[in-house]
């Protein structure tokens, strides 16, 4: 092997490890967005609804003082906008949704654990 040879194969060892970095770095971002999609464990949405004392009134499926969150979800399963009406809900707070009940008040669910605590309930369907 020539000189000239021989120094193209050892830039291209050099530059291996940079490029199996970008190669990780790639594939953790792809399985990243890959994740975001999906629900989050039943368990973990329920430790939310504790947290945040929504089991005071909500149950998963059984109505209490208000509608089951499954109920919740399945009359918001076909509306687009679903993810927003419900985060702006919890937080404000709402009445005469459900017919006359006392309605729900404004609570301070931070916006990380809003956006999964509403995800969770839209996936009880």
């Amino acid at each position: 092997m020539n000189t000239t040879g021989a120094a193209k194969w050892m830039s291209l060892l050099l530059a291996l490890p940079a490029m199996a970095a970008a190669m990780l770095s790639t594939m953790a971002v792809m399985s990243t967005a890959a994740w975001a999609d999906e629900p989050i464990p039943y368990a973990q949405g329920n430790a939310l609804m504790v947290r945040y004392k929504c089991d005071s009134c909500h149950d998963a499926y059984s109505t209490l003082k208000a509608p089951s969150l499954n109920a919740i979800a399945r009359k918001y399963a076909t509306d687009p906008t679903a993810q927003g009406e419900l985060e702006t809900m919890v937080v404000n707070g709402s009445s005469g949704v459900w017919g006359t009940n006392s309605g729900m008040p404004p609570s301070d669910v931070p916006a990380a654990d809003l956006h999964e605590l509403v995800e969770w309930i839209l996936s009880l369907r």
